[in-house]
């Protein structure tokens, strides 16, 4: 495994990864300036999860979210600029990807991101009290603001006329058990209960695919060759495609 990696547990939610993957995490520091909401803001704290193989890291990313702390807010002209504070910090989501589609992947690494802020104490009880503790985002989806629109789901606003969301980590948090009813003991997540043979069967897809895309970004390929996944030989491409066909009967 990378030494740039390692494993970060959070009770609430690593308890309901299948015992073969974890949630991952790496960080650095590169300066960093976005503009968000006609506000400027300075970032250099750099972290992202990963949720993989705990068994072989060679194996494909499932997931990955990447995201960065904002150090300082320096537009004065911002309309928004009442709500806010220099002091204030705000984590700003800048990618969220999934090779595996609707198993709530995408979901559980908004919470994480959202009790890693918690638990780091990145965000002033003075900022929390104002309501400013926030996870900033562009909202690239196409379905801002509707229903089936993941980052809606999670409690999550519209700010400004284009693509801006804020989503209060509070309420993020407070979106578990919605989290918990509609994917834990239905896919990938597990408690009482195991995968689904057709859960299992994408996966197995995947590491014969051993796509070297960002997780959920076909067109964006991994910048450094150690993260290519490993392409299997013939023969273990034909061993899993007989475990596929054997869990699409059971699914079936």
């Amino acid at each position: 495994m990378s030494s740039n990696w390692s494993i970060y547990n959070i009770p609430e939610l690593t308890n309901l990864l299948p015992e073969q993957y974890s949630l991952f995490i790496h960080s650095k520091t590169i300066p960093y300036t976005v503009l968000r909401s006609g506000r400027i803001l300075h970032n250099t704290s750099n972290f992202t999860f990963s949720i993989r193989s705990n068994i072989n890291f060679k194996e494909p990313e499932l997931a990955r979210a990447v995201f960065r702390i904002s150090e300082e807010i320096i537009d004065r002209e911002s309309k928004y600029d009442e709500n806010y504070k220099d002091t204030d910090q705000e984590i700003y989501l800048e990618t969220l990807g999934s090779n595996l589609k609707n198993k709530g992947l995408g979901q559980f690494l908004i919470l994480c991101i959202a009790y890693f802020t918690k638990y780091q104490n990145l965000i002033s009880e003075e900022q929390k009290a104002r309501k400013k503790s926030v996870i900033g985002l562009s909202d690239q989806t196409g379905r801002r603001g509707q229903e089936n629109n993941i980052y809606t789901n999670m409690g999550c606003e519209e700010v400004g006329d284009e693509s801006d969301v804020s989503c209060e980590i509070d309420i993020i948090i407070s979106k578990f058990d919605y989290f918990y009813k509609k994917y834990v003991d239905k896919g990938f997540f597990v408690n009482k209960k195991k995968m689904t043979p057709k859960t299992k069967a994408d996966i197995f897809r995947l590491k014969i695919d051993a796509p070297r895309h960002l997780p959920g970004f076909k067109r964006t390929v991994y910048n450094d060759f150690k993260d290519y996944p490993e392409h299997l030989s013939p023969k273990e491409i034909k061993k899993l495609q007989k475990y596929i066909d054997e869990l699409t009967i059971k699914n079936d």
